[in-house]
């Protein structure tokens, strides 16, 4: 739960102070459901490089993406005292911060692209299989 927190502390720094969000505890939020879903999409893509099956339909996905985004809600929006994670990372160096800023925002493109990647590989290379 730490590197969700982590997260989601980074991200609501950077919509609330960078992009002068009012809402940026939404906004982070929003951004850590997609993060946690991408994880989980991943986990399955990547998995069919050993086991070979099929995709679930994506109806099977949106509930998925909800119960992310209501976990978060109830965790990060409800009666949530930010103070408690300013208290824990506020003191973080600068390098640290840069360094943990450009992985999060690697971690988010390179998950988005893992299912692209798959959908490519398997649409044009491995169609014919």
């Amino acid at each position: 739960m730490q590197l969700f927190d982590y997260t989601f502390f980074r991200l609501y720094r950077f919509y609330s102070r960078i992009r002068n969000a009012p809402d940026g505890y939404i906004m982070a939020a929003g951004v850590l459901s997609l993060i946690q879903f991408l994880t989980l999409t991943n986990l399955i893509f990547l998995s069919r490089i050993f086991y070979r099956y099929e995709i679930p339909q994506k109806q099977i996905f949106i509930p998925i993406i909800i119960i992310l985004m209501i976990f978060n809600w109830f965790r990060y929006e409800q009666n949530f005292d930010i103070k408690i994670l300013e208290d824990r990372w506020s003191n973080e160096e600068k390098k640290k911060k840069v360094l943990h800023d450009i992985l999060i925002g690697l971690y988010l493109a390179v998950s988005a692209l893992v299912p692209i990647t798959d959908a490519v590989i398997t649409r044009h290379f491995m169609s014919n299989t």
